[in-house]
């Protein structure tokens, strides 16, 4: 249990009492999900204990990365769930109204953190030592220690070239900003994994 005392444990803790503190002051069916509209998806109030469990999960899970590199992801990882369970309870407890929320103005701030988070991370890859965890898992990455860090570097590069991408975008009258974010988001998926194959194909033909 020693877990549960670091930053992401005591985070973890004190999102599930504020679950079990606030539960009964909310409505039986609470809003989960907006939609550019202003539709909302609605589930139970017990959902809210969805965000602690998982929060729960990342603070006990353990990696084989470094012990300072993992309890960081964990922590960032963590710190997301708190705001989107942050943002839930408030709209349901009446002190925000996200349905009237403005959806350029939203789509300008998840467009922000997005890019901010890929730019974080981005510049993180690189520094992370062949793990199971965290970094860029394309399979034949795993071959060696020298294919990792390479691939981690080049999928370094795109985040951040990506987050840079997003963050523009959050401010240019693009008219169709979900299909430059999926084609954005395919390449931060896809072009490492392709980078890494073809470094791999190069190993093995030198042998």
């Amino acid at each position: 249990m020693k877990r549960l005392k670091t930053p992401a444990g005591c985070l973890a803790i004190l999102m599930l009492l504020l679950d079990i503190t606030l539960v009964f002051f909310l409505p039986e069916v609470i809003a989960v999900q907006w939609n550019q509209d202003g539709v909302s998806n609605t589930a139970s109030r017990w959902m809210i204990f969805v965000f602690p469990l998982l929060a729960g999960f990342f603070a006990l899970y353990r990696g084989n990365g470094t012990a300072k590199s993992s309890e960081k992801i964990r922590l960032a990882l963590i710190m997301v769930l708190f705001g989107c369970q942050a943002a839930i309870l408030c709209n349901a407890l009446g002190l925000i109204n996200l349905c009237a929320m403005d959806f350029r103005f939203a789509e300008m701030v998840v467009l922000l953190v997005a890019g901010g988070l890929l730019i974080f991370f981005g510049n993180r890859l690189p520094k992370y030592v062949k793990n199971y965890y965290c970094g860029v898992k394309a399979s034949v990455a795993y071959a060696t220690d020298d294919l990792w860090t390479k691939t981690q570097r080049f999928a370094g590069k795109v985040w951040v070239l990506s987050g840079i991408v997003l963050m523009l975008l959050a401010f240019l009258p693009v008219p169709q900003t979900a299909g430059v974010v999926l084609v954005v988001l395919l390449l931060v998926i896809y072009l490492p994994r392709g980078y890494s194959r073809r470094l791999y194909e190069k190993h093995l033909s030198r042998k």
